[in-house]
């Protein structure tokens, strides 16, 4: 049931940007697309939803800031 409300919804508000919110609040975010199907739950927990901090505002701009530990390894 809970399947077919979620793409009932993809059909309703096809272009409206909701899709990913949709996916992300029910648990479908892997059927989005390969890249998201890639990622851990891990990967999830640890920020690979958000996307990376600037290094110039971590640095200069908010020295109190921190960069996502998804991030960390990355850049």
């Amino acid at each position: 049931m809970r399947r077919e409300i979620f793409r009932e919804r993809e059909r309703e508000l096809f272009g409206e940007g909701q899709r990913y919110y949709d996916a992300v609040r029910n648990g479908y975010l892997k059927e989005l697309s390969d890249e998201y199907g890639a990622l851990t739950d891990t990967d999830i927990k640890n920020g690979a939803l958000y996307l990376p901090v600037n290094s110039n505002t971590l640095l200069k701009k908010n020295p109190l800031m921190t960069q996502n530990t998804y991030w960390l390894w990355r850049e």
